[in-house]
């Protein structure tokens, strides 16, 4: 039997230490978390998310581990057989894992948490673990719930094999389009390397299967429906392609100003919609504009300032802290140890999406009002998101580090909508 708190009430008063804690947003400002809509557990998500009931979860939309070894991160690798170790007193740990070269690695809390390893074996054990976390999902999300998760290039196949080897269907793969990214490259010489520059991260979008017909399980669970209308791009059906600005201002320098044509309700031509099926007069006015083609495509705005949106009461990080590298190193300058994104920052996770991707897909998948899973946390842009678009949210985050971070960031947002300070 679970000891965890199952009232609002229960819940204030365990969290109660976490709120106080992150009081120092801005000068003069007390967090006013309400954990009936707000709930982040500190713990390994195969310990916490057993605890939550069944079919209790709307939908889940997440940023976890991508089995690469990012920046050296013990938490991102795996490695068959190897177990890491426990480890709670000693943040900076010894380790055999060869991609952090001579490095320490922070604690693993988990026996889930193992070696990278980009053999085979590797692989397949990364993919394993993608299937044991995606079961606990499974198990608590509402028939008809949507899990959006976000990969990278060279392991989402993994990923979304897992997804569907815990049951989950695979309804379709987003591909998020940026410009920011650094070529992890060895340069060979004669103009010759080895990597090209990373512009997409895929985002896999899978549901729980539904009881029965989709329109009965709506009725039931009201689950099982995407949010068309309120994501929308102008009067444009939401795609599966999301970009950034610098994506989409590249995307139309090359195709260069674009029109689309006005047609009136009551048109008559032939074969519209997919075979034909929608018949042979048009229904509704059709969007007429001009521009480029990042127009039909949702256009994530990132800020540097979502970085540190709520953290202004804790110490910035040098590059070095950040990444447990020697001050002044060449290596500080490598993208794989997080170049330009962490030094300096008061967040210093390694990886933060825009806020405003993560709005844009959890208002795609929840339905009003419904509540939101994150089991990888982290800083807590989803919970961030969820509190712009009014969906109550459940984190889990396993490390220590990031708990303060998540729910400073997200208690700034009840700040800011209720006009008590404002967003820089």
């Amino acid at each position: 039997m679970s000891d965890e708190p199952t009232t609002p009430e229960a819940w204030a008063e365990a969290m109660a230490p976490h709120f106080e804690a992150a009081s120092n947003l801005a000068p003069g400002f007390v967090p006013k978390l309400d954990p009936r809509v707000t709930m982040i557990h500190h713990g390994d998500l195969f310990a916490v998310l057993p605890t939550l009931p069944a079919n209790s979860i709307d939908a889940c939309v997440t940023d976890g581990p991508y089995g690469i070894g990012f920046m050296g991160r013990e938490w991102d690798t795996f490695k068959p057989g190897a177990e890491a170790e426990r480890v709670t007193e000693n943040k900076h740990a010894a380790s055999d894992n060869p991609n952090l070269k001579g490095r320490k690695r922070g604690p693993a809390s988990s026996p889930s948490a193992v070696e990278y390893d980009r053999t085979l074996e590797g692989q397949r054990a990364f993919q394993a673990w993608c299937e044991q976390w995606a079961r606990e999902v499974f198990r608590v999300l509402k028939p008809g719930g949507y899990i959006v998760s976000c990969g990278a290039p060279r392991s989402h196949h993994r990923m979304m094999s897992g997804l569907e080897d815990a049951g989950f269907v695979v309804r379709d793969c987003f591909a998020w389009l940026f410009g920011s990214g650094f070529p992890k490259n060895k340069s060979l010489g004669h103009g010759r390397g080895t990597a090209l520059k990373p512009a997409n991260e895929p985002i896999a979008l899978a549901w729980k299967p539904c009881e029965g017909t989709i329109t009965a399980n709506v009725a039931k669970w009201g689950t099982g429906g995407l949010n068309i209308n309120d994501c929308r791009i102008g009067a444009r059906w939401p795609a599966n392609v999301v970009m950034d600005e610098d994506g989409a201002a590249a995307l139309d320098a090359q195709t260069g100003e674009l029109s689309s044509g006005l047609m009136r309700a009551g048109t008559e031509r032939d074969g519209l919609g997919y075979g034909g099926g929608l018949g042979t007069t048009v229904a509704s006015d059709t969007h007429a504009d001009s521009g480029g083609a990042s127009r039909f495509y949702y256009v994530a705005k990132p800020s540097r300032a979502d970085r540190d949106f709520g953290c202004y009461g804790l110490a910035p990080k040098t590059a070095g802290e950040a990444t447990d590298r020697k001050e002044g190193s060449a290596g500080l300058n490598n993208p794989r140890a997080g170049a330009g994104r962490t030094g300096g920052a008061r967040n210093f996770h390694p990886t933060v999406k825009p806020v405003d991707l993560m709005r844009w897909l959890v208002r795609l998948v929840t339905p009003p009002g419904g509540i939101v899973l994150d089991p990888f946390t982290g800083s807590g842009t989803t919970g961030i998101a969820c509190r712009y678009e009014n969906r109550p949210f459940v984190g889990v985050e396993r490390e220590a580090e990031y708990i303060e971070i998540a729910e400073r960031r997200i208690a700034a947002v009840d700040a800011v909508q209720v006009g008590l300070f404002e967003e820089e």
